[in-house]
């Protein structure tokens, strides 16, 4: 079964899910390489992204089993998001931030549009 609404806005809101929940991957990941220096920054870096994967499985994955639904859903999203947003501002500055902000905003309104929430 696929999870991907038909039709080409369906194609843009699964391209943009998927930038969106890796750029915050990344984002966590530099974070962590940010707050110590060496193999303690990588250490640190893949236990946030590790934390974001584990959440991200439990409650927003498309095939979990417990995935949120509606409101809660789009709400545990703004919550990851937003982590992510955190994370480019503290490791990149706003420039980076406001983009990606923008991307998921475009994301979140599309998934809203589409009902794939």
């Amino acid at each position: 079964m696929s999870h991907v609404p038909p039709g080409p806005a369906g194609v843009l809101h699964a391209i943009l899910a998927l930038g969106v929940e890796v750029a915050v991957l990344v984002a966590v990941y530099r974070l962590g390489m940010d707050m110590l220096e060496g193999w303690r920054g990588h250490l640190a870096g893949f236990g946030l992204m590790c934390a974001v994967v584990a959440v991200w499985a439990r409650w927003g994955a498309p095939t979990s089993a417990t995935r949120l639904t509606g409101r809660a859903l789009l709400i545990f999203k703004v919550a990851v998001f937003s982590a992510g947003l955190v994370a480019f501002s503290l490791v990149d500055g706003a420039s980076v931030a406001v983009i990606f902000v923008g991307v998921a905003v475009v994301h979140l309104l599309l998934a809203l549009k589409l009902n794939a929430l």
